[in-house]
This record gives C-alpha cells, sequence and structure tokens, in this order.
C-alpha cells in the first residue's frame, strides 16, 4: 500500500507542489466560494489507516493554524471542499462521485478540476461543483496515475504514472 499523503496546487495558474495519492487545489473565485481548496482525499484505500488530514504551511515551510482544522478528512475517499480558513465548503450529495484512488489538479484555462485515479487508472474532469465534465480526449496510455501539474505556458497537463 502507498503512504497517505497529499499535495498541494495553486489555481491562480502557479502550481506549489504535486507529488502524492492525496492533494489539494485552490480554485480562484469559483463556486461554492472565493479561493475555496479542493481536496481529494484516498483515505483508508491508501494508507490502511485513519490518519489522513491536511495542514496549512506557508511558503517558508511554517505552520499556519486555521480556525477550521479542515474537518471531515479522515477515512474519507473522495475530492472535498474548504474555504481559505480551513472551514468545510457544502458540495451537492453524489459530488466527485465514484473515485478509488484520487489526486487533483486545477486547470484555470478552462475552470477545470482534473482528478487522477490510481486504482481506475484514468483522470475525470470535474467542474467545480464536482460534476463530471466531458473532453475530447480519452486519456489514453495512462499506467496507475497518481499525481498532475498543469503548466499554463504550454496549456499542458502533466500526468505522473
Amino acid at each position: 500500500m502507498r503512504n497517505n499523503r497529499f499535495i498541494a496546487v495553486a489555481a491562480a495558474a502557479w502550481i506549489l507542489s504535486a507529488c502524492s495519492t492525496n492533494a489539494t487545489s485552490v480554485a480562484p473565485a469559483a463556486p461554492p466560494g472565493p479561493a475555496t481548496f479542493y481536496v481529494a482525499n484516498c483515505g483508508l484505500p491508501c494508507s490502511n489507516t485513519a490518519n489522513s488530514s491536511v495542514t496549512a504551511y506557508d511558503a517558508l515551510g511554517d505552520l499556519v493554524t486555521l480556525p477550521g482544522g479542515f474537518p471531515g478528512g479522515v477515512g474519507a475517499t473522495t475530492v472535498l471542499a474548504f474555504d481559505a480558513f480551513g472551514r468545510a465548503v457544502t458540495l451537492a450529495p453524489g459530488a466527485f462521485g465514484g473515485l478509488k484512488e484520487p489526486g487533483i489538479t486545477y486547470v484555470p484555462a478552462n475552470n477545470t478540476l482534473y482528478v487522477a485515479d490510481y486504482k481506475l487508472n484514468t483522470v475525470f474532469p470535474f467542474d467545480l461543483q464536482g460534476n463530471h465534465v466531458t473532453v475530447s480526449g480519452a486519456f489514453a496510455g495512462l499506467n496507475g496515475p497518481y499525481a498532475m501539474a498543469y503548466v499554463p505556458d504550454r496549456n499542458a497537463l502533466y500526468v505522473a504514472n
């Protein structure tokens, strides 16, 4: 089993970091709120433990304490949404459904969240409310995708297998 980890990505067209099954992505001024963080949490299937969590750090690596504390991430295999203070943002029932082992990134060019699913061996595009989005490509040739990075200068989504 792979370790239960998170990645953080900024949706203001810049990636802060990327490398894992679990992920965090920020969407600018988009529903369900301005500065919403989307966390792809693999939970129990990935780590066989209930020790999943989200921790906030500044750009220097110093711990940032937020009043919300990012509730609801332990043991869940889904995408969760939080505001900039770590408070849960409610998504519709079934949002980001069907995921097994997700990793996430945001692409501002089309306002879409892309979720790589290691176990399902595919990449799912979603709108900011968690609804599947149809794209013209099929993400062919994947082999256990687990992390992604978007490069705005090339309008390219790079997928780690």
